[in-house]
């Protein structure tokens, strides 16, 4: 079995957003004992970490178009995007170097998912794929990001 007939079944599908949902917990909660507790990093690193697992296995689905150029880049770049955001996040939370370059390049990657997203939704097989949960994942990242980059330019360490 291939990881591409692995990710289409529904199991999968199901644990993937069990997964998403307990990292999404984690970082919340990691978020909210920031001010002052030192247990907010392990939960960090946890939660940011889970989702970059999940966001990384979202790269192999397929978009359909008559381009086969963007059909196998774009969940590729809406992947990679996503899962360097959660990298890129840990990185600023635990006050690593060139967090910088990774919190800009994230926010690169998002912008062209988002406008390849839109561009290509039109078609009856990619309205399933483009639902409203790609659209919300990639605008609350977009927004953590650019809060995240906010934080650092003006010293605001959490």
């Amino acid at each position: 079995m291939s990881i591409k007939e692995l990710i289409e079944t529904e199991e999968w599908k199901k644990f993937m957003r069990k997964l998403e949902k307990t990292g999404s917990i984690f970082a919340g909660i990691a978020f909210i004992l920031s001010f002052g507790t030192p247990l907010a990093n392990p939960l960090f690193i946890t939660g940011f970490g889970t989702l970059a697992i999940v966001y990384f296995f979202s790269g192999f689905y397929e978009l359909k178009t008559e381009n086969r150029i963007i059909t196998f880049l774009f969940y590729k770049i809406y992947g990679f995007a996503l899962t360097f955001s959660c990298i890129s996040i840990v990185f600023y939370f635990m006050n690593w170097p060139f967090f910088k370059n990774s919190l800009s390049i994230s926010i690169i990657g998002i912008m062209i998912a988002i406008f390849f997203g839109l561009k290509y939704k039109k078609t009856e097989e990619n309205v399933n794929l483009l639902d409203k949960l790609f659209y919300i994942r990639l605008v609350i990242a977009l927004g953590l990001l650019i809060f995240v980059l906010y934080l650092s330019q003006n010293k605001l360490v959490v």
